[in-house]
């Protein structure tokens, strides 16, 4: 058996993941730029919670909140330039799958606070930006590992059921592409068969009218995560191009 599995992201789960985090952030330096979406990090709680696990340890910030869906090239190249002008040692990004791809220098330390139960991007090692044409690229890299992902499902419980099923299924395509992929290795496997049956009774019970609660908010974003290392090691098959 031959195969191949490297994860160098430290997940920490759970309640209050992103306070307990507070030593890890000061550990990758004194000032870090914060790179967010317009309203959702803040609307969610996970803004204001890594504000004060960054106060609490004696990190200050700059903020970029300027990133929209389907993030653009320019946004990364005007991220980075702030990052240059304040003197930022490291990044936070916070929301469904938010990274910053900088330059062609030595890229800075990332944590990362997911708010979707969708790209799993916390774990893995892509990014995908838009050109200025609408064009979507995807690249990937040891780079775009986070130093340290901070995984806490209640920041989740702000999606609309629309979004929550959108990111869902993004999900459930991670883990079932990957699963049937002739590179699917033993490891991803048993990941992929262990989110598959959280995605698809959850997400098949949102469509068929039952309520969008925070136990089901929880499976999903852990199963989310799950389907991340699938993605990581794996990839994507062909339906993900074609979406």
């Amino acid at each position: 058996m031959e195969f191949q599995f490297y994860l160098p992201v430290r997940v920490v789960a759970g309640p209050q993941a992103v306070r307990r985090c507070g030593p890890r952030f000061a550990a990758l330096g004194k000032k870090c730029l914060i790179v967010t979406g317009r309203h959702a990090a803040a609307a969610c709680g996970a803004l204001g919670d890594v504000t004060e696990a960054l106060r609490e340890n004696g990190v200050s910030w700059e903020l970029f909140d300027e990133v929209g869906e389907n993030p653009l090239l320019s946004d990364c190249v005007r991220a980075a330039a702030l990052c240059r002008a304040c003197g930022a040692s490291f990044v936070v990004g916070i929301g469904g799958g938010i990274k910053i791809v900088a330059d062609r220098h030595p890229a800075l330390p990332i944590a990362l606070v997911g708010t979707t139960s969708g790209t799993g991007s916390e774990v893995s090692a892509a990014a995908v930006l838009t050109d200025s044409t609408g064009r979507k690229k995807s690249v990937k890299g040891d780079d775009l590992y986070a130093a340290f992902a901070a995984a806490d499902a209640k920041y989740t419980f702000t999606l609309s059921r629309a979004a929550t099923i959108s990111t869902g299924l993004d999900a459930l395509c991670h883990a079932m592409e990957g699963y049937l992929s002739p590179k699917c290795d033993p490891i991803s496997a048993g990941f992929a068969e262990l989110c598959l049956p959280d995605l698809w009774n959850n997400l098949l019970a949102l469509w068929q009218g039952e309520a969008l609660t925070e136990a089901r908010h929880r499976a999903l974003y852990g199963a989310s995560i799950q389907a991340g290392f699938v993605l990581n090691t794996v990839g994507t098959s062909f339906p993900h191009p074609l979406g």
